[in-house]
């Protein structure tokens, strides 16, 4: 399976990295909604809190589904295609959740959002595997990974003022939809439509390919311990406001510089890549960040588990780009598959993390052992990459150097 950027195409690759990391951008600004108004959500609806919180436990189910249905048919459809229909689902769940006369029927509706979010982040990065060379293909997949996490430095302080204008209904009205929109004509005048050459082959042969190739396998598998880390997000916040009495304010100024610093992260990440390997960054960053996730909930102070916290999510930023890279690299015919696939088991890795100090806080309520579990999730991800991923970037050039 190959595909072609045409002549008249190629005059759009300057603006085809803006367009997919806004449709990025777009997918994850919804996210940052939810947990900062989930009890006025459960309010509008006389629900609890727990229960409004899952309307995002089955937006994450939706979106593992669509990843996996997704590497059955991205063999036979345009990557145009499935990204434009990603965008339109973020739209259509941020108007419908806007429209939600009921909790049942916003239920239904923002598991769009997981649908789309899937899509988007998978076929943007099967865009870029395909359109661009591969010495400049790392720093564009370094500004994906970024993208998500700046969502979050925009979205948090925009959240906080449309909503004291109004209610949650208005942030989705006023900044998500608009944004949903925006990105979806962009992509539309910017993103060409790919020339596929494909070989009479069955919907399976993407699912074949990757599960029968050990490293390809690896890397789906490392990568999903690797994201469940991540989970980590979403109980520091509680952590600092029980330890050290943050206040709502101070945590949304936390949220933004560290989401910032992800974001650098993943920039970096991109640029280092084809000098230092991406398998090799990957671990060394992954390693680091475990051993901050543990040392976030042992420090005497807010100010130092701040600071612990703000490197730690740099690393967590450089190990997203890195293994992203890694991933996009491993099967060259079948990207599409491997970065659906990498969508599914990545929704996988975040209930794993989420429900694992879900279940220690409740069992132990200490979230040192939280810190502990992650951590040990994190190692678990860099040693299966470790041990049984290849980068065919780096064992490439060894090649070459050899034969030389």
């Amino acid at each position: 399976m190959s595909s072609s950027l045409t002549p008249e195409n190629a005059a759009k690759r300057k603006l085809l990295l803006p367009a997919l990391a806004f449709a990025v951008f777009s997918a994850a600004v919804i996210d940052v909604m939810l947990p900062l108004l989930l009890t006025d959500i459960a309010n509008t609806f006389h629900v609890l809190v727990g229960t409004a919180s899952f309307v995002s436990s089955i937006a994450s189910i939706a979106g593992v589904a669509t990843g996996l249905v997704m590497a059955v048919f991205s063999v036979r459809i345009n990557h145009k295609l499935w990204l434009l229909f990603g965008i339109l689902c973020i739209a259509v769940a941020a108007l419908g959740t806007f429209l939600s006369p009921s909790f049942l029927f916003m239920e239904i509706i923002y598991s769009l959002n997981g649908v789309g979010s899937v899509i988007i982040g998978a076929t943007s990065l099967s865009i870029i595997g395909e359109v661009y060379p591969l010495a400049i293909r790392g720093k564009a997949v370094g500004w994906i990974v970024a993208a998500g996490f700046l969502a979050f430095s925009v979205g948090a302080p925009m959240t906080g003022l449309l909503s004291s204008l109004g209610d949650w209904r208005t942030v989705m009205l006023w900044f998500n939809l608009p944004v949903a929109v925006g990105s979806l004509i962009f992509a539309y005048a910017a993103v060409p439509s790919l020339k596929i050459e494909r070989k009479s082959c069955s919907f399976l042969v993407g699912c074949k390919n990757v599960f029968w190739n050990r490293s390809a396998t690896a890397c789906i598998i490392g990568l999903m311990f690797g994201v469940s880390t991540g989970a980590i997000t979403t109980f520091v916040i509680s952590f600092w406001r029980h330890d050290f009495m943050l206040g709502t304010a101070y945590a949304s100024i936390i949220t933004m510089i560290n989401a910032t610093s992800a974001a650098v992260g993943g920039i970096v990440a991109g640029r280092l890549v084809n000098r230092t390997g991406r398998k090799m960054l990957g671990v060394a960053a992954g390693f680091v960040e475990s051993i901050l996730i543990v040392l976030t909930f042992l420090m005497p102070s807010l100010e130092t588990s701040w600071a612990v916290s703000v490197i730690r999510v740099f690393f967590y930023g450089m190990l997203a780009g890195s293994f992203a890279n890694l991933a996009l690299e491993q099967l060259p015919n079948f990207r599409a598959t491997m970065m659906s696939l990498r969508g599914a088991f990545g929704g996988i890795g975040s209930f794993i993390g989420v429900t694992v100090g879900g279940l220690i806080l409740n069992s132990y309520s200490s979230y040192q052992l939280i810190g502990v579990a992650l951590a040990t999730l994190g190692f678990i991800s860099i040693s299966i990459i470790l041990l049984f991923a290849t980068d065919p970037v780096k064992d490439a050039l060894k090649k070459k150097r050899a034969a030389e």
